[in-house]
């Protein structure tokens, strides 16, 4: 509960709460806690996430239903235990962490990508949805495109130019998101100018996006080395 302790630190309230937000009676039973200690969620952050870097074919079953369990399935439950309460008082705001690996697909990351992708249709569709109740001018969605931060969650993404490609900090990500938040962005990557990149790029064919992806990339350099 470190992060509680520091907000605490600077003399705002917090509560703390441990969840496997995969197992849907864990989510259900700590938002019952949640709205008994704290009260009304108007901001649902979706950020849990695990990655499995392997070739799908060398993925066990296991891991590839536990990356959906925790990347997807996950902001299912917490949508399921606190949405109906934003929907009701027709005030709220839904973020999602996705990931550039949700717009394009990477290679030896096919479950990881599923999900991504996954969160990216499941925050329009949801926010169709709410628009058609009539209610969405007050009840926002943002979905969130991170490339690279450091959380340790990932390997060095291995670009050619670093220093264009470098790792985010997580207060600097926190930083973006909160932006997005209060701007009421549809759509935020991290760093920001990714998301017109990674657009501009898949308006190209297959085989220039492709040169273009190995011109980046360390690994592909070093692929051709040994062919």
């Amino acid at each position: 509960m470190t992060t509680v302790e520091a907000i605490r630190g600077m003399g705002f309230h917090a509560y703390g709460y441990t969840c496997d937000v995969a197992n849907r009676e864990q989510v259900l039973e700590v938002a019952r806690q949640v709205k008994e200690e704290v009260g009304d969620v108007t901001i649902i952050v979706n950020n849990a996430g695990i990655l499995r870097s392997s070739r799908l074919q060398d993925m066990s079953h296991q891991d590839i239903r536990r990356v959906f369990d925790v990347n997807i399935l996950s902001h299912f439950w917490v949508l399921e235990a606190f949405l109906p309460e934003i929907l009701k008082r027709k005030k709220g705001h839904v973020v999602a962490l996705s990931s550039i690996c949700g717009i394009g697909g990477v290679a030896g990351m096919a479950a990881y990508c599923a999900t991504k992708f996954a969160i990216r249709g499941l925050m329009e569709s949801l926010s169709e949805e709410v628009r058609e109740l009539g209610c969405h001018e007050d009840i926002r969605f943002t979905t969130v495109y991170p490339f690279y931060v450091d959380t340790g969650i990932a390997p060095d993404p291995q670009f050619r130019f670093p220093y264009l490609f470098s790792a985010v900090s997580p207060r600097k990500a926190a930083n973006i998101i909160v932006e997005a938040v209060l701007h009421n962005y549809t759509e935020v990557s991290i760093p920001k100018p990714l998301m017109f990149c990674t657009q501009v790029t898949r308006l190209f064919p297959d085989t220039v996006k492709n040169l273009i992806m190995d011109f980046l990339s360390r690994k592909s350099q070093k692929r051709k080395r040994y062919e």
